[in-house]
């Protein structure tokens, strides 16, 4: 990969391994104000249609923040040059019986005309400005009823791929987006980052 950072697995790492997963929590600047550059899922990948971070598979010889740049780049075209790791946030448990470890980073420049979409996993992105992150709370539902009409029309449509469980999700509805699961988590996450102050961007806003 052109521009690709390479790097060893340190010691605190060895439990990082092929089963699990890493993703990136980029930070951008949209318009001089912060906010999270998220991507939607396209039609031909499973989980079709869902709100996600950029990343995948942690292949052998990675650590998660190899995976996460590398996942970027193919994903989004996004140079590892162009992005500055900040911390690996803890990890989360997965329902497939994986962890997958977020990478807080930020991106800057930004050039979103400059975005290279892989087509065949991102139908399109936007951004969530840290504004409306911080101004709103998450929505928590129970799935024990996936057809339920207290659920919000787009999670039933997401629940409509996966086995009936009985658990519960944090849901956010931002715009025309609803994003749930695993990546709800991790936005309620680094939401509490924000409002404690472990995390502020690097630059003034």
């Amino acid at each position: 990969m052109e521009d690709r950072i390479k790097t060893s697995v340190p010691e605190e790492e060895k439990d990082v391994h092929t089963s699990s997963a890493a993703i990136l929590v980029p930070v951008v600047r949209d318009k001089d104000e912060p906010a999270l550059l998220m991507e939607v899922r396209s039609l031909n990948v499973r989980q079709p249609g869902e709100v996600c971070f950029p990343g995948g598979h942690i292949e052998a010889g990675e650590n998660c923040i190899d995976t996460a740049l590398r996942e970027t780049y193919e994903e989004l075209g996004i140079l590892p040059s162009s992005v500055n790791v900040l911390q690996r946030m803890e990890p989360e448990w997965h329902k497939e019986k994986k962890y997958v470890y977020p990478v807080l980073a930020e991106i800057d420049p930004f050039e979103p005309e400059r975005l290279l979409l892989r087509q065949e996993e991102v139908s399109e992105v936007f951004t969530m400005p840290f504004a409306w992150l911080l101004s709103h709370e998450a929505a928590v539902y129970d799935l024990s009823d996936p057809e339920s009409e207290k659920l919000p029309v787009i999670l039933r449509r997401y629940l409509r791929n996966y086995k009936r469980g009985s658990f519960t999700t944090y849901y956010w509805a931002y715009e025309q987006y609803g994003i749930w699961g695993l990546t709800a988590r991790i936005l309620v996450r680094f939401r509490d980052m924000l409002l404690s102050g472990e995390y502020q961007p690097t630059w003034k806003w």
